[in-house]
């Protein structure tokens, strides 16, 4: 993976925002937080560049392809979370104590019915183009400052 200021203790990983054409962005239900929603995120492999791991997790979660997608913007820099004390032994093995994002935002450019969230190893069980304001109130506690700081950087509106 390239040196791109990563975070010791953290989980190397990627985040997706994927807007639709009226600028609202993709969001899912997740299947093992009960009524949480996020953007779509995953791990960087060891030697994978950031990129090409957001284009494979957007893949793996979403069904959505590279030629679907148009890359607007690259974050300016890394965000971290921190999980909750109760979910660092059991998440990763208790390698982590949180986990280090590289953010990119796309447009979503193809056709909605090839949409599928219904992944092999499936982590969502819905999805739906919502507001920052509606991701953020339905959002893990954990992740809302990431995704607010996100927001900001790619310079979306919340209210």
């Amino acid at each position: 993976m390239s040196d791109l200021g990563f975070v010791a203790g953290y989980r190397p990983c990627v985040g997706m925002v994927v807007l639709n054409q009226t600028g609202n962005i993709f969001a899912a239900k997740r299947v093992d937080i009960k009524d949480a929603w996020q953007m779509p995120q995953g791990g960087v492999a060891p030697e994978e560049e950031p990129l090409t791991a957001a284009y494979r997790e957007l893949f793996e979660e979403t069904g959505m392809t590279k030629k679907n997608l148009t890359l607007i913007k690259q974050a300016k820099g890394v965000y971290t979370y921190d999980f909750p004390a109760s979910v660092v032994p059991c998440a990763f093995g208790g390698r982590y104590k949180g986990q280090a994002q590289l953010w990119f935002l796309f447009r979503f450019i193809g056709s909605e019915s090839s949409i599928n969230t219904s992944q092999p190893a499936r982590e969502f069980s819905a999805w739906q183009w919502k507001t920052p304001d509606a991701i953020l109130a339905l959002a893990p506690d954990f992740k809302k400052g990431v995704y607010q700081e996100v927001f900001y950087d790619f310079c979306l509106k919340v209210r």
